[in-house]
């Protein structure tokens, strides 16, 4: 049996459970019940639902998958999560957007028609909303982590230890939030939107 196959065994089984439960009318009138809750009020809910799927997260997927991944990932799979890291580095995303920020700053400067002028005014909001959104998001992320103090995966393999020490400066215990996912994401988002 494959570690695939061990890992949607027991998922197999909860979701058949799950199907006869859902048969009963009980449950069904209660779905239905917070389904209308829900589109009253969406922004409550879908923060209730974010945060519970988060602590179930924490709670039964964090650790097993963390060692499972230790276990399993090499190689070419694990090169490639590197450079998935590196988009998360905020340099590679700050410095290029804020030197075009200074560079149409400056071509706006000396510009010598309006025209031009309003030209760099408007090429200077994107790089600027860029740089605005990886360094706010950023802040924002290091506060987090400063409040949460969640203990670095390396404590984890080496030691045993998956511990939460809220506000804490130290390396090992602020990798939750992710600081690499936050930057790649506000990079993503900042330049879609865009």
């Amino acid at each position: 049996m494959s570690v695939i196959d061990t890992l949607l065994l027991p998922i197999e089984r909860v979701t058949i459970r799950l199907v006869e439960i859902w048969r009963g009318a009980r449950l069904r009138k209660a779905v239905a019940a917070q389904w209308d809750r829900t589109r009253r009020a969406p922004m409550e809910w879908g923060t209730l639902y974010a945060f519970l799927l988060v602590l179930l997260g924490l709670l039964l997927l964090d650790q097993p998958l963390a060692l499972l991944m230790k276990e399993t990932v090499t190689g070419d799979v694990e090169g490639f999560f590197k450079v998935v890291t590196d988009l998360g580095l905020g340099a590679l995303w700050l410095v290029p957007s804020g030197l075009l920020v200074l560079v149409f700053l400056l071509a706006r400067r000396i510009a010598l028609s309006p025209a031009t002028r309003d030209r760099y005014s408007r090429l200077l909001w994107a790089p600027a909303f860029v740089f605005l959104s990886v360094a706010i998001g950023g802040l924002l992320n290091n506060l987090l982590k400063y409040l949460i103090g969640r203990a670095r995966p390396a404590l984890l393999f080496e030691e045993g230890l998956a511990t939460f020490t809220p506000f804490s400066h130290g390396w090992a215990v602020n990798s939750f939030p992710s600081g690499h996912a936050q930057t790649a994401a506000a990079a993503a988002v900042s330049l879609a939107i865009r």
